[in-house]
């Protein structure tokens, strides 16, 4: 009886054990390659630029200045180089978008695109690595390439959405992405209204991401959409685990 009920196990084990020897390794592959990346401690830490704010520095108040406080949201204090600044947010209307404007503490003029400018000073001092304006746990403070010698900005780009780049684990929207020139193609998203660094992404991270989007996530199959992509995933797990219940019972079985 029992030589019956292994050969019934055997059987069965090898068949679905070929079907799903494929996702076994899919999902083995892009779990581990994901979970190493997270062992240096740094790459999941925002980065925060916490200077010192005079208050003698606030020449003028934020009532005398040319605002429109109708789509007023928020207002606090920033420091760039040597200028104080009031970083004033505006919520999106019908007929305008959500945006951030600084104007300056001394006189009261208002900074040209100064969203960007302050992503790219933010950028400037994140690349740098350690600062001692800069809240950044003693773990997670490492050197970087860039401080040997100037930052080089490419592009900016405001994001508004997650994307396969910068996505929902980050949590923080919106950013600015700022790309700069490195041996890895870095991108810095900043959080301009926390002066916060959100992520930094190199191609490495890409790629790392792109395998566990596609192996672990099964989005090569979003041209089915949603529901039939997560359906195959769990089938596919699904799979996996029967195949794995059979070997035990082939275990037990001896």
């Amino acid at each position: 009886k029992n030589a019956k009920a292994r050969t019934y196990f055997r059987r069965y084990h090898r068949q679905l054990g070929i079907f799903t020897s494929i996702f076994m390794l899919m999902f083995a592959f892009s779990g581990a390659y994901h979970a190493t990346t997270k062992f240096d401690p740094g790459k999941e830490t925002p980065v925060a630029y916490r200077p010192i704010l005079k208050a003698s520095s606030l020449r003028i108040e934020p009532r005398h200045l040319n605002l429109f406080w109708d789509r007023l949201q928020n207002i606090s204090v920033v420091a760039m180089k040597k200028d104080t600044l009031y970083q004033v947010s505006y919520q999106g209307t019908e007929d305008y978008p959500e945006e951030t404007a600084y104007y300056n503490t001394h006189d009261g003029a208002l900074l040209e695109n100064g969203d960007v400018v302050y992503a790219k000073f933010l950028t400037r001092k994140f690349a740098y690595g350690k600062d001692t304006d800069m809240q950044v746990p003693e773990c997670c403070v490492r050197p970087n390439e860039e401080s040997n010698g100037p930052v080089e900005i490419l592009d900016t780009e405001k994001v508004y959405h997650f994307t396969r780049e910068y996505s929902f684990a980050n949590k923080r929207l919106p950013v600015i992405k700022v790309s700069v020139k490195s041996a890895d193609n870095k991108r810095y998203f900043i959080e301009t209204t926390h002066s916060l660094l959100a992520a930094r992404v190199n191609d490495a991270d890409m790629r790392e991401g792109y395998s566990f989007a596609f192996l672990h996530k099964f989005f090569f199959m979003e041209w089915a959409g949603k529901g039939i992509r997560d359906f195959t995933m769990a089938v596919s797990a699904l799979a996996v685990l029967i195949v794995s219940l059979l070997g035990l019972a082939i275990l037990f079985k001896k």
